[in-house]
């Protein structure tokens, strides 16, 4: 059976020959592994030669979200060091 172009990617700093090398090595599945390839949010994970594309970040970078319980809170740093940092529930936006 003909195999596909064997495709070198570079997943934190390591070069590994393959994508079925880097699944074997790293031991993570192959659909994982690609899902990363493809997203901007791991730039971490590339193949070798391709650009990624930057991610899509709020206009506010100031803005850090916290996951709790499955719930998203903005974290919204204090004016002075010994306040306690304020956390705001988000909605989620509907599509």
């Amino acid at each position: 059976m003909p195999q596909g172009k064997q495709v070198p990617v570079i997943i934190n700093g390591i070069k590994y020959s393959s994508i079925t090398e880097a699944v074997e090595k790293i031991g993570i599945r192959k659909q994982l592994l690609e899902f990363r390839l493809k997203s901007p949010d791991f730039p971490a994970y590339q193949k070798e030669g391709v650009p990624k594309e930057s991610p899509k970040r709020p206009a506010d970078a100031d803005i850090h979200l916290i996951s709790h319980s499955h719930q998203l809170y903005q974290r919204i740093p204090s004016e002075a060091p010994n306040e306690p940092q304020i956390l705001k529930p988000l909605r989620r936006k509907s599509l």
